[in-house]
């Protein structure tokens, strides 16, 4: 396993673009009956009804309570993604949760919670840039303790950092090629795969520090997408929107200027793509701990901005890997350095 970083030299002005984005689109009440014998006896007779209307009223009741319960054990309401807008205020410092071992010298890796409201706590670690063992955790403390529950092997390698694990699925670029693929991680099956048209791979059109991350998946509003560039788009970020079940594209954006290689990640959250600058000043910045985001391109407006947002990594040192907002509890999972952590984002 291997990591052989891309070095890139990027001028002071390199991260003032403008994007003008290019969108392609592929796609009865009850009755209590009570016998009362033969005629008799008339005052046995009422005493008799009175007392199975007292029967009745009190079953009926009882049926009541069953009810209820039944109800309120069927409607337990799921848990809705975490409040954000399309607008970032800021950004927290990172709360550091585990440090990983492997990853090669620099500590490559990424570090997931599912992205499915409802799921499991669960969490897993993937570290270097070109692997097939995936470490789960029952749990974020569970990771903080170092108490992991299983390990997995996939049927093959990964190329980069931009996994994602959706619904217990996941989501991960085969090495060496555009294939995407989906891994169900419960039944320790591959579920489904395709090429991804064009896509650029094996550190074409990686982040700036390299590491095979080509492709990138996201999770938002309720979809899945990737992010990635091809020759068509000259190394220009391109986002596509993709069924989870079949990974077919189902529309894609292209962006107009910004090429995915000058920014050392890219991230999604509430239908805006957030670029984290790969430079500092006029030199690179790949191992700062602190930098910026520098671009944020909303999809559905097609409005970009340079803000300069303030974004600190996990760790001391190392090159950023894995970066994905999750949309269920609202953080921005990051690994640097080997170190694993979150940053919490605040809105307009």
């Amino acid at each position: 396993m291997h990591f052989l970083p891309l070095l890139l030299t990027l001028g002071a002005g390199c991260l003032e673009v403008y994007l003008n984005p290019i969108k392609e689109d592929d796609s009865a009440d009850t009755a209590v009956a009570v016998d009362t014998g033969a005629e008799a006896d008339a005052d046995a007779d009422a005493d008799a009804d009175a007392d199975a209307d007292a029967d009745a009223d009190a079953d009926t009741d009882t049926d009541t309570d069953t009810d209820t319960d039944t109800d309120t054990d069927t409607d337990t309401p799921v848990p809705d993604l975490a409040t954000c807008s399309d607008s970032l205020a800021s950004l927290a410092a990172p709360v550091e949760v585990a440090t990983a071992s492997g990853g090669g010298q620099y500590g490559v890796g990424a570090w997931m919670a599912d992205v499915e409201p409802g799921a499991a706590a669960r969490v897993w670690v993937a570290m270097d840039t070109d692997d097939d063992a995936l470490t789960e955790y029952a749990s974020t403390a569970d990771l903080t303790a170092g108490t992991s529950s299983r390990s997995i092997s996939l049927p093959e390698d990964w190329h980069g950092t931009g996994h994602l694990v959706w619904d217990g699925v996941l989501y991960h670029n085969e090495k060496d090629t555009r294939t995407l693929v989906a891994f169900d991680l419960d039944a320790e099956t591959e579920i489904a795969r395709a090429d991804l048209a064009g896509a650029g791979y094996a550190n074409t059109y990686a982040y700036s520090y390299g590491a095979n991350t080509d492709i990138d998946f996201a999770a938002d509003d309720g979809n899945l997408y990737v992010i990635y560039s091809t020759p068509a788009a000259a190394g220009k970020i391109v986002v596509s929107q993709l069924d989870p079940a079949t990974l077919a594209v189902q529309t894609t954006w292209t962006s107009a200027h910004a090429e995915k290689s000058d920014f050392a990640n890219l991230f999604m959250a509430c239908g805006v793509v957030y670029g984290i600058n790969s430079q500092s000043g006029s030199g690179p910045c790949w191992w700062c701990t602190d930098t910026t985001v520098d671009l944020t391109w909303n999809l559905a407006s097609g409005s970009t901005s340079i803000p300069a947002t303030p974004f600190t990594s996990p760790g001391t040192s190392g090159y950023i890997g894995g970066v994905d907002y999750n949309p269920v509890d609202g953080l921005i999972y990051v690994m640097r350095g080997g170190v694993m952590g979150t940053v919490q984002p605040s809105w307009n």
